[in-house]
């Protein structure tokens, strides 16, 4: 039985592990995030095969990927599993990985909750919904500061019609830089 800690990035992934019964370790400095290269590791490791890994962007997408080579896979929260003060020495990919093989067979690691597909699917869309509506309203703070640093007075909001007869109608009092600005913004709507 292999014990495996894998420090996931973009890219690659650093696999580290051992079985406590032969003593026997395994190292894989960069593997790349694909199915045949993570399937060509895995296949010379005799299982059951238990494997963590740290939450990261492409998370998921390992975990669906990867949960078809090993027999039971956690991902796991990074400031949880390393304490929020975080560990004494040089950080490192090997020391990562081979950490988390260490505390996964001590039995010290907290699984996160998983989402299917459709579920990471909607968080998707959720997150670019919150996200775009961040940008629009920063945009339209930054528009109006620089009507208001003219002595412009905005009394509505600057989506509506009015809105937007008021910033055209400001347009002819800006000096040239604080044109430019404007424009800049209006652009990036």
């Amino acid at each position: 039985m292999f014990y495996i800690g894998m420090d996931v990035h973009g890219k690659w992934t650093r696999i580290e592990g051992f079985d406590p019964d032969t003593g026997e370790t395994v190292s894989f400095p960069r593997v790349e995030n694909h199915l045949e290269a993570l399937s060509e590791v895995f296949s010379t490791l005799e299982g059951p095969i238990h494997a963590a890994m740290e939450i990261g962007t492409n998370a998921w997408a390992m975990y669906w990927t990867l949960q078809q080579l090993v027999d039971h896979l956690m991902v796991v929260d990074t400031l949880e599993t390393w304490g929020k003060t975080g560990r004494r020495g040089a950080k490192t990919d090997k020391r990562d990985a081979k950490g988390l093989a260490q505390k996964l067979y001590e039995g010290k690691l907290k699984a996160l909750y998983v989402p299917d597909k459709l579920t990471q699917d909607y968080r998707c869309l959720i997150r670019a919904r919150v996200s775009t509506t961040r940008r629009v309203t920063a945009l339209v703070n930054e528009v109006g500061a620089v009507l208001r640093s003219w002595g412009i007075v905005v009394e509505c909001s600057l989506l509506t019609d009015k809105g937007r007869m008021l910033i055209e109608k400001s347009r002819e009092g800006l000096p040239a830089n604080s044109l430019l600005v404007l424009d800049g913004l209006l652009e990036q709507r």
